[in-house]
């Protein structure tokens, strides 16, 4: 494991104790996760080789999904905003998955998982990649395995939606910083996501996740924005639990990654991590920029700067 990734879980398991140490962790469980007990998990890759936080071993994926088929009510993401809509309680262990980005492993490691336990998700797709050689993120390094930032092709995201276990929704068509863009390019990249989601896979109720999923991109004009195109709900990758009062266009998510190890992910799950929610507003991000490369971090803003720099020296 990378250095990086070391110092993460670290920091990671640092705040756990903290949370347990100090009460908060139970004073949270008590008093705030009653009433926000949905927790929608995150994923992006599931890869033993692409050793980056947005990946997942398929071993330690595989135990986890064990473990919610165990412990856990998983359900699909259009039934839970349903009934954060209409005010229905959920129990205290009610969990949606979701995918970002669209990966090819999706479909050859994650899903045969998936179709094993039974278990619903959400894979959110980079449209603009889908079917094309483009790989993501541009600046992860060169691949060491075959499937490594390679995205799904339309014929497996058909497949997948074949089997009914998997939807499908937009997470936009370049990746592009919202805050970087004029109103009209924000429309344009999320309504033509919308209208080639419904070309390729019919009619039907798709829902949004923000490209980076900060609060500098779920702002008031980006959600009118999704809402308008006519998505359904809308993820943010900002840690939490939802329930009753929950902005539908701002979903709170839990990132799964591979700092975590199997302790750190039931820890996850019981809310003990929520404390890093400060890390995506926006005085979160401006400290990000400050603090993150001591330890390795970049935000995404400086991570397309430097592959701006790398691709103007070639």
């Amino acid at each position: 494991m990378k250095n990086p990734l070391r110092s993460k879980r670290r920091m990671k398991k640092m705040i756990q104790i903290f949370s347990e140490g100090t009460g908060l962790q139970a004073v949270a469980r008590r008093f705030v996760h009653p009433r926000y007990p949905l927790r929608i998990l995150l994923y992006h890759s599931i890869s033993d080789t692409w050793e980056d936080d947005l990946s997942v071993p398929v071993e330690a994926f595989r135990e986890q999904m064990a473990y919610l088929a165990d412990h856990y009510h998983v359900i699909p993401l259009e039934e839970a905003c349903r009934r954060l809509e209409e005010g229905d309680p959920f129990s205290e262990k009610t969990v949606v998955m979701t995918f970002d980005d669209g990966y090819r492993d999706n479909f050859d490691r994650a899903y045969p998982i998936l179709e094993k336990f039974r278990l619903p998700a959400t894979i959110f797709l980079l449209i603009g990649g889908i079917g094309t050689e483009k790989r993501w993120p541009p600046d992860a390094g060169e691949p060491h395995g075959p499937l490594d930032h390679e995205l799904l092709s339309w014929e497996e995201v058909q497949q997948m939606q074949r089997g009914g276990l998997v939807t499908f929704g937009s997470h936009t068509m370049s990746h592009a910083l919202f805050s970087d863009l004029s109103p009209q390019q924000a429309r344009e990249e999320i309504s033509t996501s919308k209208r080639l989601l419904e070309e390729k896979l019919g009619k039907g109720l798709y829902a949004f996740t923000y490209p980076f999923g900060t609060a500098l991109e779920a702002t008031d004009s980006v959600k009118h924005l999704v809402r308008e195109s006519g998505f359904y709900c809308a993820c943010t990758a900002m840690i939490g639990g939802n329930g009753k009062g929950s902005d539908l266009f701002a979903l709170r998510r839990t990132p799964i990654e591979w700092s975590d190890g199997m302790d750190l992910f039931k820890k996850k799950l019981e809310g003990a991590l929520d404390l890093l929610a400060f890390k995506d507003s926006r005085f979160g991000q401006t400290l990000k920029g400050w603090v993150g490369p001591f330890f390795g971090i970049r935000t995404f803003r400086q991570r397309r700067e430097k592959l701006l720099q790398q691709e103007k020296g070639k």
